[in-house]
């Protein structure tokens, strides 16, 4: 393997520490049909697994799928390397910027808003819709918009890159007007932009194919059985004080994965080969271990970041395939989950 490809962005329920037993996984079913896949992922977030599978060569045609529009307009530009130069050239504006305050160990609060004001001026215009005599005032209603020109495009992606590397924990949350709203976080040193391995990630991206739709048109343009699907949805939660609601204003709750598992159900049936993850918990088991022909396992996974420190350490995830995974059982500590 020449290339360590990362994901360009930091991203909750980013599967790098689960890239290894992911891509051994589906090596199994490379070696047994002795071919490449195309591959599916309609839940892409970071992309850490298409991106490890790529440095493998695992993989030919892919089809990548995310519901945030911010997030796939980001990978829309990166993906073109003639945007590569503009976009390269602003990120490093804004870290050597925001190095200089935190060298004189300032914390830039100010500066971060002020990026943070013009990343939702691109995707969220607010229009008056009244006035409110009774409390004399405005009343705004606020619609989700997109970048109109390259330009606009260009910078929200740097935008887009430069938030994701100087907030608490690389979170991505928009609240109910659909504008961004995490603080910043705490940083002695930013590193904005990774010149080389953007590299990498723009030469795989510009071979595949983005969408940002439900995840549901991404599985209902599968054609081919020589197909891999990998289903990250958000995760169910494992407390009762947590909520179904993710990173997007539309979140994903109960009712949605109780649909993502007659889906994943109609999947196995059909014979794709499939491999999906979530939390170990008694409510996923219930929702997704629908078939006794599926192989199920317990994985230990170290957590960094949450915003609760509870959150993190080690959880244990289930993952869950239409194949056997008996010849790297051992090497993951994975253990099978007998439904």
């Amino acid at each position: 393997m020449s290339n360590i490809t990362k994901p360009t962005l930091k991203w909750v329920g980013g599967k790098t520490k689960l890239k290894n037993l992911i891509s051994d996984a589906f090596s199994l079913l490379q070696n047994e049909n002795n071919q490449t896949f195309d591959y599916y992922e309609p839940f892409f977030g970071g992309g850490s697994i298409f991106f490890h599978l790529k440095d493998l060569e695992l993989i030919d045609s892919a089809y990548l799928n995310d519901a945030i529009p911010q997030l796939v307009s980001y990978y829309e530009i990166i993906s073109d390397s003639k945007n590569l130069g503009s976009f390269i050239e602003q990120c490093e504006e804004i870290e050597v910027k925001f190095n200089k305050l935190l060298s004189k160990k300032k914390r830039p609060v100010d500066e971060y808003k002020v990026l943070v004001e013009e990343f939702n001026s691109i995707w969220v215009k607010e229009k008056i819709v009244s006035y409110l005599e009774e409390f004399k005032k405005e009343k705004v209603e606020y619609i989700q918009t997109k970048p109109k020109t390259k330009k606009q495009k260009i910078r929200s992606a740097v935008l887009m890159q430069a938030i994701n590397k100087l907030c608490f924990n690389g979170m991505f949350r928009v609240n109910s007007n659909n504008k961004f709203n995490v603080p910043i976080g705490s940083y002695k040193k930013v590193n904005i932009i990774d010149k080389h391995n953007l590299a990498n990630a723009s030469l795989y991206l510009s071979n595949a194919k983005i969408t940002c739709s439900s995840y549901r048109e991404t599985i209902k343009n599968i054609e081919k059985k020589n197909s891999i699907i990998y289903l990250d949805p958000p995760y169910i939660p494992n407390s009762d004080t947590s909520n179904f609601t993710d990173y997007s204003s539309q979140g994903f709750k109960y009712k949605d994965h109780l649909e993502l598992g007659k889906i994943f159900l109609k999947l196995t049936e059909d014979g794709n080969n499939v491999i999906l993850s979530n939390n170990n918990n008694e409510l996923a088991r219930e929702i997704f271990l629908q078939n006794e022909e599926l192989f199920a396992y317990e994985v230990l996974v170290s957590k960094s970041i949450n915003s609760k420190r509870d959150g993190r350490g080690k959880i244990g995830e289930l993952l869950i395939s239409t194949f056997e995974l008996k010849n790297i059982e051992d090497d993951y500590n994975l253990k099978k989950i007998i439904f």
